[in-house]
């Protein structure tokens, strides 16, 4: 199993955000980073795309439409799959991307290629905490019990954090971290915070990947950078090598200082060997 996870792309034509505004109009267009995304990857080992939440930011059905159209064409054939984030407004993405007249919690979860990948709506319109009401509660507990297959869980907000983004977690996170600390859940995969962590909580192993749009750094006074630096992540669970998580950084550029192709680094790899 591969997947391309992808968050917080905050598409807007129109912002109207006076605190993300001069920092959303100074990005370089989606369409550039998606391009330098197919530039580095191969989409044919790939199994699908999920985008977990701040889809949009704030903004229209035409908005998601929009999005959703680009991500498609981008990355055609794969399938993508959406989670909901605090900057997505329910109605207004149901009406963008599904042409329904709903303001429903986004849960859902599917099989492929017999790992059960589970997608929970942890938004909270108007807050950057997160949360599962007691109906997502009993529909994940319900949900967790379908099989036995090895379980991808993708949100919007860690569920955890720490000191470093204790503000941007979930409000209520005793009863969900008792759900997923099972040995069956591979991993949490999240987004939000706009900076890249990993969180281990007894047996659950949580991932927070870079975001598309923008970075945000805290520093030792409690300051908020919000930089250029974004990013995706590469998810890979191989039976002879299990979890891999690999961030990879679209901006900002990196110099190239040298290119070894696979061969040279064969040969680069048996000159460190020897014989006792």
């Amino acid at each position: 199993m591969k997947i391309l996870h992808l968050s917080d792309t905050h598409y807007t034509r129109d912002i109207d955000d006076p605190e993300l505004k001069p920092v959303l109009d100074a990005q370089v267009p989606l369409e550039k980073k998606f391009n330098q995304i197919l530039e580095h990857e191969n989409l044919d080992t790939f199994d699908l795309v999920m985008v977990t939440g701040d889809i949009v930011h704030e903004g229209t059905p035409e908005d998601y439409r929009t999005i959703k159209n680009l991500i498609e064409r981008t990355f055609s054939p794969l399938p993508i799959y959406f989670c909901l984030g605090n900057h997505d407004r329910k109605p207004v993405f149901y009406e963008g991307m599904t042409g329904e007249s709903k303001d429903a919690n986004y849960d859902y979860d599917f099989e492929m290629d017999h790992f059960h990948i589970i997608v929970l709506d942890t938004a909270k319109n108007y807050s950057h905490s997160g949360i599962l009401d007691s109906t997502q509660i009993e529909w994940l507990e319900r949900t967790m019990a379908k099989n036995n297959h090895k379980k991808l869980i993708f949100q919007h907000h860690p569920i955890i954090g720490g000191i470093y983004f204790d503000q941007f977690t979930m409000e209520e996170p005793d009863e969900v971290l008792h759900l997923l600390n099972n040995p069956n859940v591979v991993g949490v995969f999240t987004g939000h915070t706009h900076s890249p962590a990993i969180n281990i909580y007894q047996h659950l192993k949580q991932y927070t990947t870079y975001a598309v749009s923008f970075g945000l750094e805290k520093v030792k006074d409690g300051t908020q950078h919000f930089t250029d630096t974004c990013g995706y992540s590469v998810i890979e669970y191989r039976d002879d090598s299990g979890l891999t998580v690999a961030p990879r950084i679209i901006q900002p550029a990196y110099q190239i200082l040298k290119t070894t192709n696979p061969n040279q680094m064969k040969e680069l790899n048996s000159t460190y060997e020897f014989e006792d």
